[in-house]
């Protein structure tokens, strides 16, 4: 577990601190890391994200403290992304955040590395569904239901 998230926090710190690359670009890259984590450390990645409730007491904290740390630094990102002008500036930071863990670490469900689509496919597509939605330019934006 915390070889794991050690080592995609370790990736993400220096995507974070690459000052010649844009917030985009380091949301692709963050993303596609992830993914690749999956790929290269498969069953650690999946034991991370299903038996993390089954650690003992005394590493359960720290494990936690680094995964909520990896958040924290996606939401500063998107922050940053937003002040620059580069993201909307009525994103919900947080909530971005968990959409993108979210689509990211369940992945680890159904990613195959060899199957249809690479992990920088895959990447790509997350983030091109984060970045623009996946409602096409014209439907009708109209909510049914509940929606405001």
């Amino acid at each position: 577990h915390l070889r794991y998230i050690d080592d995609i926090l370790e990736h993400q710190e220096r995507i974070l601190s690459d000052v010649n690359v844009n917030y985009r670009t380091k949301l692709f890259q963050t993303v596609n890391r992830l993914l690749q984590s999956i790929e290269q450390q498969g069953a650690s990645a999946r034991v991370f994200f299903r038996e993390m409730r089954h650690l003992s007491e005394e590493r359960l904290p720290l494990i936690i403290a680094k995964r909520n740390q990896f958040r924290v630094n996606i939401e500063t990102m998107l922050r940053q992304g937003v002040d620059d002008g580069e993201f909307r500036g009525d994103l919900n930071v947080r909530i971005a955040a968990f959409g993108l863990l979210g689509m990211t670490n369940w992945s680890y469900q159904w990613f195959h590395p060899h199957g249809e689509l690479s992990d920088r496919e895959v990447a790509q597509i997350f983030v091109e569904m984060l970045l623009r939605g996946i409602e096409h330019v014209g439907a009708d934006q109209t909510l049914g239901g509940d929606f405001r």
